[in-house]
């Protein structure tokens, strides 16, 4: 009876305590898109999620279709349910030639103007197709 007990306790434990994983990871959703400058999917954009609330952002970067998916961490995709702004940096490409400034975009390092930028999305559970414009 006793060791019935026990079992029964540490099975309890074991359920209840998700068996190590991590209690503070938020829900999240997974985010993909495109990002569109002057109507044209833009590749090597770094594209942020930082959650309105507060908490870990989640990032990507375009590829050369102006495709993005968000990573939330090294072993989750996508980013925290709620309301975020959404802001965008253009990142050099080795010997690749990108003038950011042309296309309005902030790039790596520069701190002026980008809050002219930032839009705001909405992440809820499951799969959410977020496409952006920008300037």
């Amino acid at each position: 009876m006793r060791s019935t007990r026990f079992a029964f306790l540490s099975a309890a434990i074991l359920l209840t305590s998700g068996c190590g994983s991590s209690g503070d990871t938020p829900d999240l959703g997974q985010v993909s898109g495109i990002i569109k400058v002057d109507g044209n999917p833009t590749p090597n954009v770094a594209v942020r999620f930082a959650p309105v609330d507060g908490g870990r952002p989640s990032t990507g970067t375009t590829d050369d279709t102006g495709r993005y998916e968000l990573v939330y961490s090294t072993k989750l995709m996508g980013a925290k349910v709620g309301t975020h702004n959404v802001s965008i940096v253009v990142q050099s490409q080795g010997d690749e030639e990108i003038d950011p400034t042309q296309m309005g975009l902030p790039t790596e390092g520069d701190t002026g103007n980008i809050s002219d930028i930032i839009k705001t999305a909405e992440v809820t559970s499951g799969s959410n197709t977020i496409d952006l414009e920008f300037p």
